[in-house]
């Protein structure tokens, strides 16, 4: 695993692992840590994704690494890979494992009494979104896990639902699949801190929410109170705009169309602006862009020069 300098380009460092990586914590802690994943070989063909590891990416070193004993989770199908400041965790089809975040030493090895697959959110506390047999079949439960005891507190309890996946923390925000003939995410729902539907947002297949296997929903962008999430241009000759929601009302307030009828998806809020990549087209290679509501402008975010 490599760092690189944001100003310039260059490496900062390397940690080696035994193995290629199979995935790694959306998010860096306040410390500077993530967690990752990896082969236990470098045939990744015939090794498992069975290592566990946290490293410091202001240091460049790995804190601790420690194995994972459930081969089910294979060669990574599914699997998920969180952080906060106490628990690192991952889950994967049939499995989850945590360990504390400083020191290593082991928080949970299977999901929570009940539940039969874990998917983890990482920030200042971690979220976890359980699958979990009930009387009236599966469930999708979201809550915090006690890193003592690995005992379940629920927050929400998801109503019947095909998928399901989490996009956000603070405040509570989940991507849901309801329709038989999805595959994506087709609305999204913010619960509120008391554990009640706040609002919800119709996505439809007009919005691509990003919802895969690895947990998360990769083209979904929420930041503060708002959301902000991609049109389906539904044809290759059409560009699509990225729009932003209310979380609280769950009503559109702003919208940004792609220029030269591209296609443009949100990657991270900065304050109030949004930067969003522009894909590449057949003439016009991919860009960043830094689109901005207040002045309804964009601005070409250019690589460093070495």
């Amino acid at each position: 695993m490599t760092g690189y300098h944001l100003t310039n380009g260059k490496r900062a460092w390397t940690v080696p692992l035994s193995g290629g990586l199979c995935g790694a914590s959306r998010n860096v802690t306040s410390a500077g840590l993530v967690a990752v994943v990896f082969h236990t070989t470098k045939d990744t063909a015939k090794s498992h994704c069975t290592r566990f590891a946290v490293i410091d990416v202001n240091k460049g070193i790995k804190l601790w690494e420690k194995p994972i004993t459930d081969e089910r989770v294979s060669l990574g199908l599914g699997l998920n890979v969180a952080i906060s400041d106490t628990v690192a965790a991952a889950g994967w089809r049939g499995g989850s494992a945590a360990y504390d975040t400083a020191t290593g030493a082991p928080a949970w090895t299977a999901p929570a009494d009940g539940c039969t697959q874990e998917e983890h959110l990482g920030g200042e506390g971690l979220l976890t979104l359980s699958y979990c047999k009930t009387s009236a079949g599966m469930k999708f439960r979201i809550g915090e896990r006690d890193p003592g005891t690995g005992k379940a507190t629920w927050r929400y309890e998801v109503p019947k639902a095909r998928g399901a996946w989490l996009v956000s923390s603070e405040p509570l925000v989940f991507g849901l699949l309801q329709n038989d003939d999805g595959l994506d995410a087709d609305q999204l729902v913010t619960v509120s801190d008391e554990g009640k539907v706040q609002s919800t947002i119709p996505l439809g297949d007009d919005y691509v929410a990003g919802c895969g296997e690895s947990g998360g929903c990769g083209a979904t962008v929420v930041s503060g109170g708002t959301a902000y999430l991609g049109s389906d241009p539904h044809n290759y000759s059409a560009g699509n705009r990225i729009t932003a929601f209310d979380l609280t009302t769950g009503k559109a307030i702003r919208s940004f169309s792609a220029p030269d009828d591209s296609t443009l998806v949100p990657v991270r809020a900065e304050g109030k602006a949004l930067v969003a990549a522009q894909e590449a087209e057949p003439t016009t290679p991919a860009r960043a862009l830094r689109l901005d509501p207040a002045t309804r402008l964009e601005r070409r975010l250019d690589p460093p020069t070495s």
